[in-house]
């Protein structure tokens, strides 16, 4: 949402973001993400209907110019950055000597997969991408990947946790990843997808092609408005 926003503002063009309505929190007094891409044009529009692109264009006349994307950049046209982000992978593998004789395990979360599933297009035959499901469960997620695919490509490998997560809930386990890893690398992650896929990349380390090159989400934006809610909800 907040990339997209910015993109539009960069560029001059109107971007509508559909949603479910809004907690009353949020939409009187909007905060993190949702209040910077408001700032930039964003125009947030809310409905209780299914959210897909169907019932979304139908609020639209037919027009050239506008471009609809789906929920979580499940679209064709994203394949030329994660193109871009898997050659950056294979020439750092190389630069460090590591010959595409030996494996590599290439470890990012997923929405819808497509990052995930285009990676796993253009990373050298030898590594192999490996996944976790963090909003769908794993066949939700092969779902996603097999309808961007048709069924043709090469799928990343899904690992699953020890027990079922829902996305968006606070789980106290999820914060202690957060200040684990911030505490231990310097690194902020995100905490929507990234706490979760570092649980089951350790759950799965030893089973995992080494080395491992785990992949930041980014997002940290988004993390005011989380830190709110564990805070709201009195999540230690």
């Amino acid at each position: 949402m907040l990339a997209l926003a910015q993109f539009c503002a960069l560029h001059k063009l109107s971007f509508d973001y559909w949603l479910k309505p809004l907690p009353k929190t949020l939409k009187n007094m909007p905060f993190g993400n949702y209040k910077a891409a408001l700032s930039l044009g964003m125009t947030a529009r809310c409905t209780d209907q299914v959210l897909t692109l169907a019932t979304i264009k139908n609020h639209y006349k037919e027009d050239p110019d506008i471009l609809f994307l789906a929920q979580g950049g499940a679209d064709r046209r994203a394949e030329e950055g994660l193109k871009l982000c898997a050659k950056k992978i294979n020439d750092y593998l190389k630069s460090r000597n590591i010959s595409q004789i030996r494996q590599a395990s290439i470890v990012i979360a997923s929405g819808t997969g497509v990052s995930a599933l285009y990676l796993q297009q253009h990373i050298d035959q030898a590594y192999q991408v490996y996944t976790v499901a963090c909003v769908g469960d794993k066949d939700y997620l092969y779902d996603q990947m097999n309808a961007l695919s048709q069924g043709k490509w090469r799928l990343p490998t899904i690992l699953s946790p020890l027990k079922k997560y829902h996305f968006g809930v606070c789980y106290p386990e999820h914060l202690a990843m957060y200040y684990k890893l911030k505490e231990q690398t310097g690194i902020e992650f995100d905490l929507l997808y990234d706490p979760l896929t570092w649980q089951v990349m350790l759950e799965s380390y030893y089973e995992l092609p080494q080395p491992i090159i785990y992949l930041h989400c980014g997002g940290v934006s988004g993390n005011e408005s989380m830190l709110k809610r564990y805070y709201r909800l009195s999540v230690r």
